[in-house]
This record gives C-alpha cells, structure tokens and sequence, in this order.
C-alpha cells in the first residue's frame, strides 16, 4: 500500500496485478483503476518460470524514487525455488507501466527463493534517504537484502546479506522500515495460502544498521530463528500475514491479508486488513485494533430505548466478553460486520465485531432468560453454529429485533439505559429495549403549516403569522422575525394559532419568518416569507 496525494493505493497478487485505489481513505471504498500488466506478465518472466498461469504472479512492492514509480513483482509455482523478481516503473501510479526486466532469480541449489521483493532505504540522521536496498526471501534458507543502484536493481558487487532464518517452518515477506534510529524488519512465519487453514503470523526485530543484525525484543537474532510476535490469527481471522509497513504523514501503518472462517473463500482469495502501529517507551512496535477491511466499514447498532449503542468495550479482544451499551461514537468497537444472509440457505446472518473479529454468540445453546449476550470466537456459517446465527426482525421505521436461530431469544439492552450497562438475552418482546437499527435515528419532525401576510396598523406594519399544528403532539412555538419574537406557551394538536408582530416602521422589504416547536420529544422549524409593505 502507498499513498499519492489524497488517495490510497494497493497493488495485488495474480491477473497483471490489479492496482485499487481508495481517495477516502483506508476504509475505502475502493475500485480497481488498472493493472500493472493489463495484457498480462512480459513474455521472459512466463519462459522463466515456464507458465502463462497468472495465479503466480506474486507479492508486489511499489516504491517512488525521484518522481517515478516502481513496481517490484515477483512469480513462482507454488513450492518451487525457481523464482524471479521483475521490476516495472511509471510516471503516473496508475499507469502505463513499463517493464525494466529481471532483478533476482533464483533455482534450486541458491541458498534462498527469489521471491517476496521489499524496497528498503537507509537514511541519515535527518532521515533523508541514502542508499536504496532490497530484500526478499521466501522459506529456504529465509530472508536476504542487497543495495541496489540507480536503476533499481542490484549492484553486482554488493553482498547478498542474510538478515532472518528459521531452522524448521515457513519464513518469508520482509518489510523493513527506519524508526527513531532503529530499523525494524517484519517477517510472516508459518503457512500461508491455505485458507482460514493458514497459520500465517506477524514476527519482528530491529537493528541499528539496514543490514543487520535484527535482534527481536529477547535479544535472538532473527538468523538465529528470532522474532518477537505481533500478529497471529484469533477468533475467525486465520492467516494474518504478508505484511507491508510504511509511514503515512506520521502514521506507522501495517497492512496485512488474513482469512475469514465465517466466509467461505478459496486458498487466494484472502482479505485485506490495516492496522496502524504505536511505538512504546523503549523503542518497540505495538499493534492497535484493525482500521479496515477492503469492502467497507461496519455499521453501529443503536438501540432504541436507551440510545446508545451495543460496544464490545474496552477494546477486548478476549472470547466470552460481555457486550454493553456505550454512548454513540465512531469507534471499530461499536462497528459490526453483518454477514450477507444469502450465505446462509435460511437467511441467517453473523454479526462479527470489527475491533475484536469476534462473534455475537447466543450462548452455548443456553435457553434461560437473563443470560448475559457475548462475543465468541466465530464459527463458520456451515457448522450449524445456531448460537452464532440470527434473524434480523424488521418491525417498523428501519428499527428491528435481533433474534438467536438457537435460543429464540432477542437481545437487550439493559432498562436502566446507563452506558456500560450489560445486554442480555431475554423472551423476545415489544419493548424498545429489544429494537436495534444500523443507520442513524432519523430526527423526529413536527410537522406545522406556517403562512405569513402584512397588513397596516395605525399607520405602520405589522407581520401577522398563522402556525398549524399538523401533529400529534402539543408544542410550545416560538415565532420570529426581523422585528421581534413571541412565545405560545402551547399549541394542541390540529389547531391554528395567530401572532401579531408590530415593526413599528411605515415601510419593510420582503423577509422571512422563523417557527420554532418543540415538543418532548421532538423539535423542527418552519419557515415562511412575507411581502414588502408600505403604509400611509
């Protein structure tokens, strides 16, 4: 991911890597604007791996050197160490792109595979740019960088540095970025591409030099098979991995693909998540809670009778933590992901919170009343997990209960409509404390018909105003104008009322009159425009 301007980029594996492009920031909405080969990868990278499958087209990097684009791809066939790295470049990120051939190959026999490109640059102590690097490496021997020159790729007398190994599992996707005097490599340990079967998670260490040596946070060089942990899969999310960190006007961003087990997908069909990342006192990275998934923010679920809305609190990303009602905000630990119910031959739905990738959960199949609403770790929607499945009720004006497929029971908010306050699970009834909606509570309008007219008095104008009450209920008016107010106290509903307002003036222009209602529960203002007037 990069960011150009106001938008934000991403570049893709497989199909002439698409290129998406997002100009409302990371949470999308996202479109495909082009690919970096649209007519398909050039012809030496399909002889070189001996394919025209685009399924192995792999791992793209983009970087921008000197105002132009640089796109690092890579390809393989999936286990084999006859891999290349290619590089494209452009004026425009959006193309058209040119390819600049080779750049690292490798066959069996080479101590790593040649795939996983990561541009990387050292910097001074301003943190201007010196020279340029570039890692890769994918299992094998692990991973491995080396400056390259002015066009992108490796001078030929500059060292292959090994910089992680692993003596046994999945190694592989470098990210390297500079930090407060340190540079922090980010590595993907363990399986990917196996679906939410993949056991993909994020490990890191960090050095004093681009080269090394990477220690992780116990002081294990990552060539000794060292890495501090970060990321690895939780609740429905399996997978999280392939990792890319860069920097977005003082924001350290980590961007990652990761696997829902709740929606059915192949092995490369993977999600995309960001997250943004914090630094602790002394120097190490620490993860906050997802920014977003491609495809959308969630929604809030506001509850009627309180007015606050279900919170999985507290940031918790623990199974079995009670759901409660917060006031509103905008927060990822009130948006809920609801799953489409045409994956669901019954029409079910989960609802998975977006902070902590838990479900809302019914209880292990517990039908007592009064039991407190949870989130648990997701199970997929071809289990028969009724206790994770359930019917959004429509009942009137966009409001709805929220029924379990197991239990039959609805959830609730708590009576007491404090914030913090706990939801449960109770019989389902027509109480508002069981009515849930996931657009914003339209405000409530009276409706009054106001006309306004002049006329003289005496020699001079006044402004007389006739408000109708066309709702249900009674309301306190304020009627104003240019030259002056008047309060009624009380208007019953479907009477008119009339208001005199002298202006003590023998001329006026054409203005405009102002009624206020307000009621118990609602408040609107009608406005309506009278004519010049001249007296005398």
């Amino acid at each position: 991911m990069t960011r150009d301007g106001d938008c934000y980029y991403v570049i893709s594996s497989l199909y002439g890597y698409p290129i998406r492009r997002s100009c409302d920031g990371v949470d999308g909405p996202w479109e495909v604007v082009g690919k970096i080969f649209p007519n398909g990868s050039p012809q030496w990278f399909k002889d070189y791996l001996n394919t025209t499958n685009p399924m192995y087209e792999w791992a793209p990097a983009i970087d921008k050197v000197d105002g132009k684009w640089r796109v690092y791809y890579a390809g393989t066939t999936f286990g084999s160490q006859r891999s290349t790295i290619g590089l494209a470049t452009a004026d425009d990120i959006e193309g058209p792109w040119t390819d600049q051939g080779e750049v690292k190959s490798s066959v069996p026999g080479k101590p790593y595979n040649a795939i996983d490109p990561d541009p990387v640059w050292a910097v001074d102590e301003k943190g201007d740019r010196t020279k340029a690097y570039l890692a890769w490496g994918s299992w094998w021997s692990g991973l491995y960088i080396q400056e390259i020159g002015a066009d992108g790729k490796p001078l030929p007398e500059a060292p292959e540095v090994h910089i992680a190994s692993r003596a046994k599992g999945g190694l592989e996707a470098a990210s390297v970025i500079h930090h407060d005097g340190y540079y922090y490599l980010f590595a993907s340990y363990d399986g990917c591409c196996a679906g939410p079967n993949s056991t993909y998670n994020i490990r890191y260490g960090r050095s004093a030099s681009v080269t090394g040596p990477y220690l992780d946070e116990s002081g294990v060089d990552m060539v000794n098979g060292g890495g501090t942990l970060l990321l690895a899969g939780y609740g429905n999310i399996r997978g999280t991995g392939h990792q890319d960190v860069f920097e977005d006007d003082g924001t350290t961003r980590l961007v990652h693909h990761y696997y829902d087990r709740t929606r059915p997908a192949g092995n490369f069909d993977a999600y995309l998540q960001v997250r943004d990342l914090t630094w602790s006192e002394d120097g190490w990275p620490e993860l906050l809670g997802p920014s977003t998934t491609i495809g959308g923010v969630g929604v809030p679920f506001i509850n009627k009778s309180s007015e606050l809305c279900l919170d999985a609190w507290e940031w918790n990303q623990t199974p079995g933590t009670v759901m409660r009602t917060a006031t509103c905000n905008e927060l990822n630990v009130q948006q809920w992901y609801v799953s489409d119910p045409g994956q669901s031959a019954d029409d079910f739905v989960t609802i998975t919170n977006r902070n902590s990738q838990l479900c809302v959960d019914g209880g292990e199949f517990d039908t007592a009343r009064n039991s407190p609403a949870m989130q648990q770790a997701c199970e997929s929607l071809d289990s028969h997990a009724y206790a994770q499945e359930f019917q959004l009720e429509a009942t009137r004006d966009g409001w709805f209960k929220v029924r379990n497929r197991e239990t039959k029971l609805c959830l609730t908010a708590a009576t007491a409509n404090v914030a913090g306050s706990n939801t449960t699970w109770e019989a389902c009834n027509a109480g508002d404390a069981q009515l849930w909606r996931t657009t914003a509570v339209p405000e409530e309008r009276l409706p009054f018909t106001v006309t306004a007219a002049t006329r003289c008095v005496a020699g001079k104008v006044v402004v007389a105003v006739t408000s109708r009450n066309d709702s249900d209920m009674a309301a306190r008016l304020e009627v104003s104008t240019p030259y002056g107010s008047k309060i009624v106290s009380v208007i019953e509903p479907g009477k008119s009322v009339s208001s005199t307002i002298a202006t003590r003036l023998v001329a006026i222009a054409t203005g405009t009159v102002s009624v206020t209602a307000t009621s118990s529960d609602a408040e609107s203002v009608t406005q309506a425009s009278f004519a010049a007037r001249t007296c005398g």
